[in-house]
């Protein structure tokens, strides 16, 4: 009712919890000039003259129909006009309050066939709270250009009313089937998690007859699903997922965990059962704990070469988690261990993504052509392939626009330092992690990519990585993106320069992320990139500086993790001093909380947003990969 929403402006809230509302209480000179019935009267004359909803916006906007929200608009114009310095309510607070309508409109409501005496009553029910809304409306384009927020407050709560009751009447089953469907798969691929999505389609497919014929019949509500392996009973449901997804292209996720290992068995039992629809699959993801289940994976996918099958997988994920050497077992004879080429040496001309960590492959034997996503991790440099073999790969990916070497790369040997490098034109984002100084340098000199816009560092410790620096200067000029972590700095004067001079040849950098690195880092952001000496004292004012005069110019973003709280201050107050303030900072949850209220709230002026996270550098946790 309209009532309802008034009496939220100028009476008792209509929520009796006592979690805050985004809206506060406005009073008026006489909260008893607006009566019940006075304000319903409009809704009740409206409904008098329309028998359909669907009419009553062109209703409205006629000459008779405007007469009907006189009485209100003069009702509503005694609310207090929003000034520009009024806050609007956030997101958040309008999330708090769709939730409580969902738990108490929604939630106890039983789906069932209503009779049509209940018919009759939520119809009238939608047309009072359809006649609530455009009245509402017609009144904020009547009073336009002035802002009443409490006005604005209403239309939002009658428009979260009128939908939490909405569907009681929609006949959804007289949808035709591949509406029903789409509506479906919003429903299935808009879960959060593997265990939701697989709760939901199991709801859809129990609600009724009708429903569960689209859901059973519609093969790509079934093609894309996980392997959990806590219980067998999720592995058998697999498998009734993959005799429905029938003839569509499968997308496949498997991954174990440490408390309960994916064994060779159990690998064998799941791979049987996808061995015919080998030609279906699209991306096989796969992350587990043991070299044999890992091992089994890839004598499966010699068959596709050796048997010459059909194959149209474009993404493939293998990652063995455990550690990444591997040791004989007299259980298994000694060629299951050797090397193995991928899909038995055969060309798979649609794989365009291919990550692989803790498994040894056969790369003289393997066929690469047109990747796009290259993702190497935790392979022995005696398992790696040599130099050559590494550049033909490149040169036979002309498209590549990711590449990933975490701990793995060419095999480097003194004299290969300068072998001609590969270029890769497409190439926009490359990650190095846990390199020697001498082979990381060997690594940079085997590519070159003149359009990189994003570069993340991590794990070089233990050498001086100034020659690294130098080395880096200059040669990707159009860096947006730059992670640096877990990354040892020189305390001296010529480390600091040698950083200072990549940083200046990076000008378009407009995202940092910083994590687990010295404090001397950041006093790299008080030289002066012309001189490379420290700014003079800005304390007594603001200083604008020319953009030429400063590292990263364009920097609006920061993500900092395992930083001190003195070093992150002064670098957000520098740069907002000299007007090189940054729009949005991430700071770690675990972070955020060692810090006291006034340094939380000195953050939050320092940065225009502010946000929290829970996540880890990527490339120091492989469950995080995906």
């Amino acid at each position: 009712m309209l009532y309802t929403y008034a009496s939220i402006i100028v009476g008792p809230m209509s929520f009796s919890s006592a979690d805050p509302m985004p809206y506060k209480l406005q009073t008026i000179s006489s909260a008893s000039e607006v009566s019940r019935s006075s304000l319903n009267a409009p809704v009740d004359r409206l409904i008098q003259c329309i028998n359909e909803p669907s009419a009553m916006r062109s209703y409205l906007a006629s000459s008779p129909g405007s007469i009907l929200v006189d009485e209100l608009e003069e009702l509503l114009q005694r609310l207090p006009v929003s000034q520009p310095g009024n806050k609007m309510h956030k997101p958040k607070e309008w999330s708090c309050v769709s939730q409580r309508i969902y738990s108490e409109v929604v939630l106890p409501w039983s789906p069932r066939i209503l009779s049509l005496q209940e018919l009759h009553q939520h119809r009238q029910d939608t047309k009072r709270r359809l006649a609530v809304i455009y009245l509402l409306e017609e009144v904020e384009e009547r009073q336009s250009p002035l802002l009443r927020t409490p006005v604005t407050d209403m239309i939002t709560l009658a428009r979260l009313d009128h939908s939490a009751r909405f569907g009681r009447l929609f006949r959804i089953n007289e949808l035709p089937v591949e509406t029903m469907s789409i509506i479906f798969h919003y429903v299935v691929w808009s879960a959060k998690d593997p265990q939701e999505c697989n709760r939901r389609r199991l709801v859809l497919s129990a609600t009724c007859g009708l429903w569960r014929r689209v859901v059973v019949m519609d093969s790509t509500l079934w093609n894309t699903f996980y392997y959990q392996v806590e219980s067998p009973g999720q592995i058998s449901f697999s498998k009734l997922m993959i005799d429905r997804c029938g003839l569509a292209p499968m997308d496949i996720y498997l991954r174990d965990c440490p408390e309960r290992p994916l064994g060779q068995e159990m690998m064998e039992d799941i791979l049987n059962h996808l061995a015919s629809r080998r030609s279906q699959l699209r991306t096989l993801s796969v992350a587990v704990q043991q070299k044999e289940a890992g091992l089994t994976l890839l004598h499966w996918l010699q068959a596709i070469g050796l048997e010459k099958q059909s194959c149209n997988l474009k993404r493939l994920v293998i990652h063995r988690l455990g550690p990444p050497y591997i040791q004989m077992d007299s259980d298994y004879p000694p060629n299951f261990y050797g090397p193995l080429p991928l899909f038995g040496g055969a060309l798979v001309s649609s794989l365009r993504h291919l990550s692989i960590s803790g498994l040894h492959v056969d790369w003289t034997r393997t066929t690469l052509e047109n990747l796009t996503t290259l993702d190497i991790r935790r392979i022995p440099i005696n398992s790696a392939p040599d130099v050559d073999r590494f550049c033909d790969i490149l040169s036979n990916c002309p498209k590549l626009s990711h590449l990933v070497l975490h701990g793995a790369g060419p095999k480097w040997s003194p004299h290969d330092n300068f072998h001609l490098p590969v270029t890769l034109p497409d190439l926009k984002s490359l990650i190095l992690a846990d390199f020697a100084l001498n082979y990381v340098q060997f690594v940079l000199n085997s590519f070159f990519a003149p359009g990189l816009e994003e570069l993340e560092l991590h794990g070089f410790t233990g050498e001086d990585y100034t020659t690294l620096f130098e080395r880096l200067t200059g040669l990707f000029p159009k860096i947006r993106s730059l992670a640096l972590v877990l990354i040892d700095l020189s305390p001296e004067e010529r480390g600091t320069r040698a950083l200072a001079r990549m940083f200046v040849s990076m000008p378009d950098v407009r995202f940092l992320q910083v994590s687990k690195i010295s404090d001397s880092f950041w006093d790299v952001f008080h030289l002066n990139p012309q001189t490379l000496f420290e700014y003079p004292d800005f304390s007594d004012g603001n200083c604008a500086l020319d953009p030429s005069h400063i590292l990263f110019p364009h920097l609006n973003c920061l993500d900092v993790n395992d930083t001190s709280w003195n070093s992150l201050y002064k670098f957000l107050a520098f740069r907002r001093q000299i007007g090189y303030g940054l729009d949005r900072v991430y700071i770690a949850h675990v972070n955020w909380l060692e810090l006291d209220a006034q340094e939380r709230d000195t953050l939050q002026q320092l940065a225009a947003t502010l946000f929290t996270h829970n996540h880890p550098s990527k490339i120091n946790n492989e469950e995080s990969l995906e």
